[in-house]
């Protein structure tokens, strides 16, 4: 009932987001901005990435770098912290967000790094409280005009959501990990010919727990070891039109010996094409196979399937975006005798700009999560929706409000949940 009553809430919100009423340079749209926007020929950004120099910060000089502060503070209601079918707690939370960043301002080549951290504090559940930060840094290598290097590197602490997929839901506190990324990378274009390739690897180490009732959680076998290999291949076939075909290699190592080791290899071969019309749409669409093999076939089933995705942004016109997304892709998972599952997942967004400081979306999300494995039968189905408006105060001061709901289905006993959360925000920048 609750779900049927937030689905005509984001309705009503995509309707009033996608008007388009004409009005006066100080009132409620500026069709100035909207024509310059409409007859822009560069490539298609949505309403959320458009520079707003009013209303953006300055930033600090620090010689030929830039430096940036920013603060944030979200209270939030959430109505279903567990995320849990029959023990549903509501709490409020203050999460604190304080950032710095850093980024070169060179005529060619670019070095970035950030700092950040994620404090949140539940008002009568603190064992639910998690303080999350990160560092990364990140560089970009100009060759010549259409050929660069990249490389990041990045640092996270984290801790797991209560409805995560792999959460463990008896837990007597949200569970905590690290998680390493570095990767690297080469772009080259040569005339209507792309070429670009890319390796990278990620760490995940998770803290060990224990349950409501004592008993302990041992997380180390989920400790892995992530590498990947990416290359691809472009043509333009015409001006706004590129074929392309992609292959990727994964090999996974976990750090459990036991027979349980989920060691494994995942391949990926698609072919797609990009599309650009002239800043107005821009669309990747692709399809193809993808495949993981296991070392211990024994216990775990290899899976073939096939795979798809695309990523299109519209701007229907100089206020207005819409974008949507679909993907396929095979998801670890700690479910004893599953191999993996197939994630398959979509995603609609209307984003719309009221003023130059009041901007406004949408969305609307499903995925679908079928697990793998002889005699398992599981699946989960997640459908999402959520809208949000900000306000641009100043140079240093926004505010927002944000409004979410996300209801899993499964055919599992007691599986189902639905947890709906509201925030008020406050973000200050220098």
């Amino acid at each position: 009932m609750f779900y049927q009553k937030s689905s005509c809430f984001f309705v009503c919100c995509a309707l009033v987001l996608g008007s388009n009423a004409a009005y006066s340079e100080d009132g409620f749209v500026n069709k100035k901005l909207e024509t310059e926007r409409s007859e822009n020929t560069d490539k298609a950004t949505n309403i959320y990435s458009y520079n707003r120099d009013d209303y953006a910060a300055k930033g600090i000089r620090l010689g030929s770098f830039k430096g940036s502060m920013g603060l944030g503070l979200d209270l939030i209601y959430d109505d279903n912290i567990f995320a849990s079918h029959n023990n549903e707690k509501s709490d409020e939370i203050t999460e604190v967000t304080p950032k710095i960043s850093l980024k070169s301002d060179w005529g060619v080549h670019e070095v970035a790094a950030n700092v950040q951290a994620i404090i949140g504090s539940y008002s009568d559940n603190s064992d639910e409280n998690y303080e999350d930060y990160s560092a990364d840094i990140s560089g970009r290598l100009d060759v010549k005009r259409n050929s660069y290097a990249l490389a990041t590197a990045k640092y996270d602490r984290k801790h797991e959501d209560r409805g995560a997929p792999n959460a463990v839901s008896s837990a007597s506190k949200p569970t905590e990990y690290n998680e390493v990324n570095a990767a690297i990378g080469y772009v080259h274009s040569l005339g209507v010919y792309s070429f670009n390739g890319f390796a990278g690897i990620k760490n995940l180490d998770f803290d060990n727990g224990s349950t409501i009732s004592g008993a302990s959680v041992n997380n180390d076998i989920r400790d892995r070891l992530e590498a990947s290999y990416t290359l691809q291949a472009g043509y333009e076939i015409k001006p706004g039109y590129r074929a392309f075909i992609r292959g990727e290699y994964e090999n996974i190592k976990y750090n459990e010996t036991t027979i349980q080791k989920r060691d494994s290899d995942g391949f990926l071969l698609v072919a797609g094409t990009d599309i650009d019309l002239g800043g107005k749409v821009s669309a990747e669409l692709y399809a193809g196979i993808m495949s993981r093999d296991y070392k211990n076939s024994a216990i775990f089933k290899d899976i073939s399937d096939i795979n798809y995705g695309a990523n299109i942004l519209w701007n229907i016109n100089g206020l207005t975006s819409l974008q949507g997304s679909l993907s396929r892709s095979i998801e670890e998972t700690t479910l004893s005798s599953a191999s993996a599952y197939i994630n398959t997942a979509a995603n609609i967004e209307l984003q719309h700009e009221f003023r130059r400081n009041i901007i406004a979306k949408a969305n609307l999300g499903y995925a679908d999560h079928d697990y793998e494995g002889d005699g398992v039968t599981l699946n989960n189905e997640y459908l999402t929706s959520g809208a949000e408006l900000n306000y641009l105060m100043n140079k240093r001061i926004a505010l927002g409000i944000v409004y979410d709901i996300i209801d899993r289905s499964s055919n599992a006993t007691n599986n189902d949940y639905t947890k709906n959360t509201v925030k008020l925000r406050v973000a200050a920048s220098l």
